[in-house]
């Protein structure tokens, strides 16, 4: 009997935080990112959310404003810690009224400050390399992306069954040359934990077209 409660507890959470990040108008990656926050698989993760003028009648300033304070109810719900910080796009020349918010979101007040610590480290190699793994990319992956020279993998240069496949969709790293079938074992948990979680982001995520 109580582990049929907590199921049933557990499916109405993410059927909560599901409805609600289906009604923000932030990218399917984070939208990702955050489902993966709920499931413990992933430590942390940071994106922008970002307003211009020039696009008010597809994305008007009412909307951004709701959206920036759903997403603070959504963490404060989930207590998640999260670090709020003004943004300056760089796409801001094209309209000096643009405004935008990066939310750095943490599953805990440790992981929040491992990721903030790491975007702030003043060496670029060292932030890179502390950054990949405080968003919990695996550690090959993110060291072949941090080396000199890279030993990384471009997407299209895998074998053409994992190229062309549902879980590529997932990757939000770069797989390193040497252990990429590895680092899609990981991947592929992401997917099966998303699917599970959320069909409705995990489907809109493989209907989009391939990003080589």
């Amino acid at each position: 009997m109580d582990g049929i409660a907590e199921t049933g507890a557990s499916i109405e959470i993410k059927s909560s935080v599901s409805e609600q990040l289906d009604a923000i108008s932030i990218p399917n990656i984070d939208k990702a990112n955050i489902t993966l926050l709920t499931k413990k698989l992933k430590p942390a993760t940071f994106f922008d959310l970002e307003y211009f003028p020039f696009r008010d009648a597809t994305y008007p300033l009412a909307k951004w404003r709701a959206d920036t304070e759903r997403l603070t109810s959504l963490f404060d719900s989930l207590s998640f810690p999260i670090y709020v910080a003004d943004t300056k796009s760089w796409k801001s020349p094209v309209s000096e009224d643009s405004i935008g918010k990066t939310f750095h979101v943490g599953i805990d007040q440790e992981h929040l400050d491992q990721l903030l610590a790491a975007l702030r480290n003043p060496s670029f190699s060292e932030s890179n390399r502390a950054t990949g793994l405080a968003l919990g990319y695996p550690a090959t992956a993110v060291e072949a992306w941090s080396s000199k020279p890279r030993t990384t993998i471009y997407k299209k240069d895998l074998p053409p069954e994992v190229r062309d496949s549902d879980v590529i969709k997932f990757v939000g790293f770069a797989l390193s040359r040497d252990h990429w079938q590895e680092e899609l074992e990981q991947v592929k948990r992401i997917a099966a934990a998303i699917h599970e979680t959320d069909p409705k982001l995990y489907h809109s995520i493989i209907a989009a077209p391939p990003n080589y």
